[in-house]
């Protein structure tokens, strides 16, 4: 026999979009459901977030939380990036003093578990079905044979937008960036560089940083139409391309570090959603909008539109005056800016400026092009 579970919303992915959006309507005393998908824990992990994430913790209660899970502080980044020289950004400018070199897992948990703490129903069960009623309430039927019936329904379910992808929505991509995620451990010695290091090369990008228990993450960033990308999807290829960084394959030698895992391909472009709200849903999160690794604040973004969205689903459920228009707007607008800022720092590499990499993400962008595009 069926179980019905009548809530205000529903919310599909238990990322950190989805738990934020849960564990903030959960506590302005909304019912919630918040529905994890099964493919949202075969991703790949390895992410650093900025001094400016503490606020948000804060905001949510969950700082304690995240303090007691052994993230690995970061001291800021090192780039190589136009030059041979090494540029330092130390946060210890920053007010906040320090970065996190994520454990995701463990910080995913976190937001999941205080969303349920905060009286949000979760499961994990596949979904079955998903229609619309008359009376524009949605109707999730799970696999575990409980349906949901929900006013009010968000797509967090990262880059897949599974949600969205089913009402016909397309996904609008700026570029083709794709990565390849290695990690690697030293049984020899113990590494204590916190510093993120970012060191560009003559058919992409690479990013390495340090994660907690001695792991340490390596991804190179290319086009996916590259040979390069062909070739890094191998280890021997990976390793070869690695093999001709300056500082990058320092960090492995240095420690003697062993491969555990990779490389892994990752999706890594610039995209956005032609549309992100509708009738009675809206997106979050990468289901929504990505960014190009570079810029290291996905995770940030994410959370904090959330926390927005919030307030607004609450108002909307509530009285059903708020309008979305505004968010829309907003991520929209966001999404310009960062790709303008995206674009100078791809033009400040002059090394490889003919190399295909760099030719197509130094392509002149501006603001109106972008929103041409998202209007067409």
């Amino acid at each position: 026999m069926d179980k019905r579970i009548v809530t205000d919303v529903a919310v599909i992915g238990d990322g950190p979009a989805g738990s934020t959006v849960a564990l903030k309507l959960s506590r302005l005393g909304l019912s919630v459901a918040l529905l994890g998908l099964p493919f949202s824990s075969k991703k790949i992990f390895g992410e650093t977030l900025p001094p400016d994430i503490k606020a948000s913790l804060i905001h949510l209660g969950v700082w304690k939380d995240f303090l007691n899970d052994d993230h690995l502080p970061s001291a800021g980044n090192i780039s190589v990036w136009g030059g041979t020289e090494i540029k330092e950004n130390n946060f210890i400018f920053h007010p906040d003093s320090f970065g996190w070199h994520l454990d995701r897992l463990k910080f995913n948990s976190m937001l999941v578990n205080a969303a349920k703490k905060a009286g949000a129903f979760y499961s994990k069960s596949e979904i079955e079905r998903m229609d619309i009623k008359f009376d524009k309430i949605w109707n999730l039927k799970l696999r575990d044979k409980k349906v949901i019936y929900t006013k009010f329904l968000v797509d967090a379910t990262g880059r897949t937008s599974w949600f969205s992808r089913r009402q016909g929505i397309k996904r609008i991509a700026f570029d083709n960036i794709c990565g390849y995620v290695s990690f690697h451990f030293s049984r020899t010695k113990e590494d204590s560089n916190s510093m993120t290091l970012i060191e560009s090369a003559p058919d992409g990008w690479w990013y390495s940083a340090l994660l907690p228990r001695n792991i340490r993450v390596t991804s190179f960033f290319t086009s996916v139409n590259l040979p390069a990308a062909h070739n890094a999807r191998s280890r021997s290829g990976w390793e070869k391309i690695m093999n001709k960084t300056n500082y990058t394959k320092l960090n492995i030698e240095n420690y003697n570090y062993e491969f555990i895992s990779g490389p892994h391909a990752m999706i890594s472009n610039s995209s956005v959603l032609e549309k992100i709200i509708g009738q009675n849903w809206l997106a979050v999160g990468d289901a929504s909008v990505t960014y190009d690794p570079l810029s290291s604040n996905g995770i940030l973004s994410a959370i904090n539109n959330s926390i927005i969205v919030g307030d607004r689903i609450a108002e909307n459920v509530s009285t059903k005056n708020e309008s979305f228009e505004d968010y829309d707007k907003k991520i929209k607008a966001d999404f310009c800016s960062y790709l303008v800022r995206r674009n100078y720092y791809y033009n400040l590499e002059k090394r490889w400026k003919n190399n295909t990499f760099w030719k197509e993400n130094q392509v002149p962008i501006t603001s109106e092009y972008v929103l041409s595009k998202l209007q067409t």
